[in-house]
């Protein structure tokens, strides 16, 4: 029987390339109705994000001056720069937190919970890279709203016109969970169901 929770996931990196450092990692565990169980995010921060980001500051890549743009702008890079953990310190506080809440909520064994989010497949690689065993607790299977979006637009788009979805898109975790998850909520409602 599937678990009862669903575990959202939303990550900050430094660009798009698997090997861009990770500036923020958070999680959400929900019930399937969506209604927050318990959460959790961190900062992250080591040598190399420093030379990172003293290349993006040399950088005259359109891509690379809208990262140092956002990120500095949000505050990200300071946060992290102040009170960022290493990763494998990150790591073991995100495997001890996950594993408490699957005993506390008897939620069913974390091989065979998929990650939740919006285009999961881009936090599942910055996972696998920087905190792999943490990612490896984790089914290989994603449930990913970005692909709700897509079916509704190409099989009810007169229901796609009809929402009214405005998503922040702060760059940070945990903001952008709660878009990630209020999407969801509307694609439940009224496309799903």
């Amino acid at each position: 029987m599937p678990s009862p929770l669903m575990v959202w996931i939303d990550t900050e990196t430094f660009g798009l390339e698997r090997d861009d450092p990770m500036l923020e990692l958070g999680m959400r565990v929900t019930d399937t109705d969506l209604n927050l169980i318990d959460q959790k995010s961190a900062l992250l921060w080591s040598s190399k994000h420093q030379v990172s980001l003293d290349l993006l500051k040399h950088s005259g890549r359109d891509s690379d001056k809208w990262v140092l743009k956002q990120h500095t702008h949000s505050g990200l890079f300071e946060e992290a720069r102040v009170s960022g953990l290493y990763y494998l310190a990150a790591q073991e506080a995100f495997v001890d937190w996950i594993e408490s809440v699957f005993r506390a909520f008897d939620g069913g064994k974390l091989s065979d919970q998929p990650l939740c989010g919006s285009t999961v497949h881009f936090d599942r690689k910055v996972l696998g890279r920087w905190m792999p065993e943490f990612m490896e607790m984790f089914h290989y299977r994603n449930i990913d709203i970005s692909t709700l979006k897509e079916l509704c637009k190409r099989r009810s788009p007169d229901l796609f016109k009809k929402q009214d979805l405005r998503p922040k898109k702060a760059h940070r975790v945990l903001p952008d969970l709660d878009d990630t998850i209020e999407e969801a909520q509307w694609y439940f409602d009224n496309f799903l169901f």
